[in-house]
């Protein structure tokens, strides 16, 4: 019996010894890179079925950076990394006593700084009462800018006929006038306020109330929308001619699907003044404001909407979020969007609902209103406004060029395209105002 019991005990000794081996640890954490920048990384962790008692580890080159509390979908921003360096990163779930969860492993380099070594030219379009409104580049050698030019006939008297449309082939300027719609019926020349272009025979202009579009051989009015608007057109962004948006007047949102216009319902009624959105449409904003009305950002896509910051009183200060009006706004990713206000840009995460770093070469206010933020990158942006103020954002930091400062200078926009930026707007004179163009190039 005693032999019985040793050898039963023997078995259950050996049955339990450890073999030496570590549970594996499944993999519960996606990660994913976002985006880059000069100093930071932008990445999405999603967690499968996260538990109240579990925890969310970063870890950066085998060390943990961040530690937060376990979702099941976030965005994080890694800060204050050293530029064009290449950095590893893994994820973990963890308990108090446990990890209980892993990623995969990815790699973010960081970008380097952008040249601030700008050159500009000046030229003007036009004669009395001429201004530029809005600018489009399509490649180094091709841009266009809308506006109302006036020139003079051989009699040397002004006609006043007006000139619409100006196009750059790298060389010089050549205007010329492109019909618009007096909808529902009629055509004449009258100012073009907005231009957006994905190609040179693939363009979209507007006056205000109606929609032109140049296919490459015919400008083709199209006056549907106009039963849509609140107010005229202030601008235009898509990602295609099948995905395209335009704001304006009284809070008007409008999106083409490439074969007909719908309203889109925006929550405010306030004068909407910008619209861009991520190279891929999944994020779209705009922005606006008028007199005695609060200063507005919205984020949407498609038909849905939302308000996501109101301000009534737009003129204090705030370092850690939106200040002043929104006159601007900017976006080279899906994960954040720029907005330009007087007192700086501010960049905010997606999900922002006014919180924002502000970036600034004014104390505290900007050198000139700011009418417009353009970029190639997010190290690589530029914004434009009165007084002729141009700066560049380089990823790091600021440069103003003082030098093309004059009192009488009104920039309206500007567009960026690798070492190609066009700003566009007035030399302002009582009778004799230019259309005017100032071209950077580095």
């Amino acid at each position: 019996m005693k032999k019985h019991i040793l050898l039963f005990l023997t078995l259950i000794a050996v049955g339990c010894k450890d073999d030496g081996t570590t549970p594996e640890i499944p993999q519960r954490v996606t990660l994913t890179l976002i985006d880059a920048a000069v100093k930071e990384t932008y990445l999405h962790i999603a967690a499968s079925n996260p538990a109240s008692n579990e925890a969310l580890a970063l870890l950066r080159n085998g060390t943990t950076v961040m530690t937060f509390a376990a979702v099941a979908d976030t965005n994080i921003a890694d800060t204050a990394l050293t530029q064009t360096t290449t950095y590893q990163y893994s994820a973990t779930l963890q308990t108090t006593s446990a990890t209980t969860g892993k990623s995969n492993a990815i790699s973010a380099q960081t970008l380097a700084p952008t040249s601030h070594d700008w050159h500009f030219t000046t030229d003007s379009l036009g004669e009395v009462s001429s201004t530029l409104y809005d600018v489009a580049i399509v490649n180094d050698t091709l841009a266009y800018a809308v506006g109302e030019m006036y020139l003079r006939d051989l009699t040397g008297q002004v006609d006043p006929i007006l000139y619409n449309l100006a196009i750059w082939n790298g060389s010089q300027w050549r205007i010329q006038r492109v019909p618009v719609p007096l909808c529902p019926n009629s055509t004449g020349f009258f100012p073009l306020r907005t231009i957006f272009a994905f190609a040179w025979n693939d363009i979209w202009l507007s006056g205000g109330g109606e929609m032109i579009h140049w296919d490459g051989l015919t400008f083709r009015g199209d006056c549907s929308m106009n039963p849509l608007i609140q107010g005229a057109i202030t601008k235009i962004w898509g990602t295609s001619s099948a995905g395209l948006y335009a704001v304006g007047g009284g809070g008007t949102i409008i999106h083409y699907n490439g074969s007909t216009w719908q309203r889109v319902e925006s929550g405010t009624t306030v004068n909407l003044l910008d619209v861009w959105g991520a190279p891929d449409g999944s994020m779209v904003w705009a922005c606006g404001w008028e007199d005695f009305q609060p200063t507005v950002l919205l984020r949407g896509s498609g038909s849905t909407w939302e308000k996501r910051y109101e301000d009534p009183y737009p003129f204090v200060l705030r370092r850690d979020s939106l200040s002043g009006i929104i006159s601007s706004v900017w976006t080279p990713a899906s994960n954040r969007v720029f907005a330009a206000t007087y007192f700086g840009v501010y960049s905010c995460a997606a999900d922002t609902r006014g919180y924002g770093k502000r970036s600034t070469f004014g104390n505290p206010y900007l050198p000139g209103f700011p009418f417009r933020i353009r970029g190639s990158g997010v190290n690589d942006y530029s914004i434009i406004g009165d007084y002729g103020m141009v700066a560049h954002f380089n990823g790091v930091t600021w440069k103003y060029f003082a030098e093309l400062y004059r009192d009488n200078i009104h920039l309206n926009s500007v567009s960026q395209r690798a070492n190609l930026v066009i700003a566009v707007g007035e030399l302002y004179h009582p009778i004799y105002s230019r259309g005017l163009v100032i071209r950077g190039s580095r």
